[in-house]
């Protein structure tokens, strides 16, 4: 048994690393014209093997920045993402999460990629959830960010008031006991939520929030499309500070 461990599987995993990396690198010199659909998933699923390969030996950090790479280049691939959609999106950020439950962006990211571009909503809250497990205001002064964008996907993605309210009580929690002061705003929204879930002024106000609390392009883009289509919102195009906000009138509020 010793043998075993000691020679052959070091062996075994260095030859399925070296063939994943050569079926990755053959495939990554062909044009994108040349590389089908179907060949672009087999060098995403290779790259996963070879993540695992690094993970089996010891290098779990290494191999969840090797997927977090991918996955970026994954995302960026606008013509297979128009033509297949995204298929592996929860897969690189569960396994990147995996390899190392405290890498931060992959969290965050699980609001953007499957809660807006992979209509996956579910999977990111779970995502969301599973990081609150190891990520806290005792290790990250932005771990109330988890809870926030859960409430932001329960609410405007699920419908679940209930838990809505709860994940904004929970960001409120750790917001404060990061020492960045009240967070009493985002307890009043879980409020107005329960009190009064088909408002388009609470929708406008709770989009409003995840606005001023994202910093990614891509989804601060997304979050300006649905404020526009409640109410009116400029930003400076250059910073993204916001211009112009112009809430819903009375007259568009649904009867209570």
């Amino acid at each position: 048994m010793v043998f075993l461990r000691k020679y052959v599987l070091p062996l075994m995993l260095t030859g399925g690393l070296l063939t994943s990396a050569a079926l990755m690198q053959w495939l990554a010199d062909r044009s994108p014209s040349e590389l089908s659909v179907v060949e672009d998933q087999t060098r995403r699923e290779a790259g996963f093997l070879f993540a695992r390969g690094l993970s089996l030996m010891g290098y779990r950090n290494l191999a969840a920045s090797w997927l977090w790479l991918d996955f970026i280049q994954y995302m960026g691939d606008t013509q297979a993402r128009s033509e297949v959609g995204y298929p592996l999106a929860d897969d690189y950020l569960n396994q990147i999460t995996d390899q190392d439950p405290f890498f931060f962006p992959a969290y965050l990211y699980a609001t953007y990629a499957l809660a807006f571009s992979a209509a996956q909503p579910e999977v990111a809250v779970d995502i969301l959830e599973k990081g609150a497990q190891f990520i806290t205001p005792d290790n990250n002064p932005n771990a109330f960010s988890l809870y926030f964008r859960a409430a932001i996907i329960y609410f405007l993605f699920l419908g679940d008031e209930v838990a809505a309210r709860e994940a904004f009580y929970n960001a409120a929690d750790w917001y404060e006991a990061a020492g960045h002061g009240s967070a009493q705003g985002m307890r009043d929204l879980g409020d107005n939520i329960i009190n009064n879930p088909l408002s388009e002024n609470v929708r406008f106000s709770t989009w409003l929030y995840a606005y001023q609390t994202t910093f990614e392009a891509e989804t601060r883009e997304l979050i300006l499309e649905e404020l526009n289509q409640l109410g009116t919102v400029r930003v400076d195009p250059e910073t993204g500070e916001l211009l112009e906000v112009i809430p819903p009138t009375p007259d568009n509020l649904p009867d209570d």
